[in-house]
């Protein structure tokens, strides 16, 4: 993830290792869908946190 200084600018990849050494996913510039990961990621840590 990329935390630009401007929303607009944000971006993202998502991605899972299928194989070792072998990834699958995306890069995404959707400033709405960064947030969605951003917002995933952060729930994710705090449930792992507990």
């Amino acid at each position: 993830m990329y935390d630009a200084d401007t929303r607009r600018d944000s971006c993202a990849l998502l991605a899972v290792e299928r194989d070792p050494g072998s990834y699958r996913g995306f890069w995404t510039y959707d400033p709405e869908r960064v947030d969605e990961i951003v917002l995933a990621l952060r729930g994710a840590v705090e449930r792992a946190e507990q």
